[in-house]
């Protein structure tokens, strides 16, 4: 292939891929995305410094801890959390070139297997590798590891799953074996697994190629390695079964909380699979969602189709066998690596059933075939021009339809509305689906508060795929519901039982918080007392000690106060409100200089926080600091806020208890009385 042809695909493949993706860019944030970004504190780095970058990757350098704990990708997401925060317009914008490279290597890669195979002239194998590539890469069942902003973690592992497959590739043409290329073979292997564990799987494609294509070797000292190759890789499948046979390790203890056991996981996945071909080969874009009905197999029998698909699977598999053996090489590869691929993500792990991400890296070679057909129909002059017209046109209407239905399909990402809403035909047996749709409605309305309530209820009578979550779940969303809404009579009994099933500290926190705003401040200790606020997450903490400080604060245990707003201050963060309790509970112990230097740490536009800079000032005798204050009230807040502070301020409660001559009320009254030009 020459240059000029690879810049035209390029050229081509972004254009197409701009005008598919062109609405996904402002999507929302999505269900995973939440724990995985906006919840994880390590990937929030302010600053490009070692300590932050190693802080994103789990704060450990260890091999193992950084292949296992998707190191890789959480880097990624702190170097977005460093230039754009929160947005996820900039996430998006790094999905999509991701998304895009991987078209362009994958397009490197078929051409290099084509040239490999040898049966295919250059011009077949540009044009097979254009389109293959091209249809890859508009498919709408892509989307998910696109537009779905934490599935970063699998296409980033695509990226460097294909680099390693190109470099392997390339002994296959290399009449001199460099060094390096096993070393960056295996760098490119290892940032794959570093970014998804999937990644593991680039090592039994590359037995695969040698499977189908020989050994590249021959007398080089690299042909032993082979053997070694085939030797660990027999060893790892076979500990890998024993393992699922015997449970030795621990992560099959997953399926006591799933309602499937891993023989039905087992026998369920041959239909998964070929659910998963029907999307790749008939396209629509009602065909995809974020969650699916999927009823599980109990037996070879039930429900019937088990058999079948097993049969199907097993003819899969022996066809691509056969079709290697008589020649049809490339046609074969494909099939077994789209099934050697899902060998992580749908045999024995106790995951869900069905995502459809879960096929970016093993329809990598799907479309190949039928693309070679193609291909072949439209340059052999066996075949009439008509014909040749008819498969040219059929091409171009199925580029366009893939096209239309990824744009299509991408409207659904916009909000958490429209991605839900979206899901209740695909997954209308699915409790989570209207859980997670109840969550977009606001109850502080009474139609929003109906919404939620009732699409609890229609939950409670479903299933989940984890045993005893659609009870748990959908009596928390009610609770929360009713809490929203302010009734919280109602909203404590259902918050109750729901921690009764589960015990969640979380669920502790959401009574306490109940209470809090109830005003009833020692049931709230009690529920407090039920938490450990180091087993919790960082906002939850923050929560923890606000209401903690507040309790204190109205026993008048001052000394346990402070020491929990220590605790609240250290955490970092917006720090407001426990450097405006330190300052007023100071001022109520005399202790004026502590108070304004509390006071003055604060950096937020709220008047009544800058009264009490000024009171603090005022009771300390400091005119320099009144002025000062003063004058930077004036220049922040209208007449109008400063006259109502001051006609509220004898209804507000001092929580701090400051009983203290002159009053906050009579400091604010004189300092701004000539500004009000009239007395109170």
């Amino acid at each position: 292939m020459t240059r000029q042809q690879t810049i035209f695909f390029s050229c081509v493949l972004l254009i197409g891929l701009l005008a598919s993706y062109s609405n996904s860019f402002h999507a929302s944030w999505h269900f995973d995305d939440q724990q995985n970004i906006l919840e994880r504190k390590s990937v929030h780095i302010r600053e490009l410094s070692p300590e932050s970058c190693l802080n994103a990757i789990g704060g450990k350098l260890s091999p193992i801890s950084m292949l296992n704990g998707r190191s890789i990708s959480y880097l990624s997401f702190a170097l977005n959390w460093y230039a754009g925060q929160d947005n996820p317009f900039g996430y998006h914008v790094v999905n999509f070139i991701i998304h895009f490279l991987n078209g362009i290597l994958l397009y490197y890669v078929i051409a290099r297997l084509l040239q490999i195979d040898g049966q295919y002239d250059p011009g077949q194998v540009y044009a097979v590798s254009m389109l293959a590539a091209f249809i890859w890469s508009l498919h709408p069942i892509q989307i998910q590891s696109v537009t779905y902003v934490v599935q970063r973690m699998n296409s980033l592992c695509a990226l460097f799953y294909l680099a390693a497959f190109y470099l392997f590739l390339g002994f296959y043409k290399s009449n001199g074996i460099s060094v390096f290329r096993p070393l960056l073979v295996v760098f490119f292997s290892l940032l794959s697994i570093a970014s998804k564990q999937n990644g593991v799987l680039v090592g039994l494609s590359i037995l695969l190629v040698l499977f189908v294509y020989g050994n590249p070797f021959k007398d080089h000292f690299l042909s032993k390695t082979i053997g070694i190759l085939w030797v660990g890789a027999f060893c790892v499948v076979a500990l890998a079964f024993l393992d699922a046979a015997f449970e030795w390790s621990s992560v099959y203890s997953g399926y006591e909380f799933r309602d499937f056991t891993k023989g039905q996981r087992l026998l369920t996945q041959p239909r998964v699979l070929l659910f998963y071909l029907y999307q790749l080969f008939v396209p629509s874009s009602g065909l995809y969602s974020i969650a699916h009905s999927f009823s599980v197999s109990t037996s070879l029998i039930s429900p019937a189709s088990t058999l079948l698909s097993i049969f199907c699977i097993g003819g899969l598999v022996m066809g691509a066998c056969a079709a290697i053996y008589k020649g049809y090489r490339l046609q074969g590869f494909a099939v077994l690596f789209f099934l050697i691929n899902h060998l992580v993500e749908s045999t024995v792990l106790p995951l869900e059933m069905v995502y459809e991400h879960r096929n970016y890296i093993p329809s990598f070679f799907l479309f190949v075939p039928p693309c070679l057909g193609i291909v072949k129909v439209i340059s052999s002059p066996r075949f009439t021009p008509l014909i040749r017209g008819v498969a040219v046109t059929a091409t171009c209407f199925i580029i366009i339809h893939l096209g239309m239905s990824t744009y299509l399909r991408n409207k659904d990402w916009a909000t958490p509305f429209s991605l839900w809403a979206s899901a209740v035909p695909r997954g209308e047996d699915l409790a989570r689906v209207y859980q997670n749709l109840s969550t977009t409605y606001s109850a502080k309305t009474i139609d929003g508060l109906k919404t939620r309530v009732l699409l609890n209820m229609k939950a409670l009578t479903l299933n989940d795929s984890t045993k005893g979550k659609q009870e748990y779940v959908s009596i928390r969303n009610i609770g929360g519901a009713y809490g929203e809404f302010g009734d919280y009579e109602r909203a404590i009994p259902y918050l109750k039982k729901a921690y009764d099933l589960i015990g969640l500290e979380s669920d502790a926190l959401l009574l306490a918080t109940v209470y809090f705003r109830m005003g009833n401040l020692d049931e709230m200790k009690g529920w407090l007392d039920r938490i450990d606020p180091m087993r919790v997450g960082i906002p939850e903490r923050k929560k923890f000690y606000r209401m903690a400080s507040i309790y204190y604060i109205n026993d008048e245990d001052f000394g346990s106060a402070r020491d929990t707003l220590i605790n609240y201050i250290e955490l970092g963060g917006d720090l407001t409100y426990p450097y405006a309790l330190m300052g007023n509970m100071h001022l109520g112990s005399g202790r004026d200089a502590l108070a304004i230097n509390y006071l003055s740490r604060i950096d937020a536009d709220q008047l009544l926080l800058d009264a009490y800079l000024l009171h603090a000032y005022a009771l300390s005798g400091d005119e320099w600091g009144i002025l000062r204050t003063v004058e930077m009230i004036e220049s922040k807040y209208s007449v109008a806020e400063i006259r109502k502070l001051i006609r509220e301020l004898p209804d507000m409660k001092n929580i701090a208890h400051v009983y203290r001559n002159p009053s906050l009320e009579d400091t604010m009254k004189n300092s701004f009385f000539c500004l009000l030009h009239h007395p109170f």
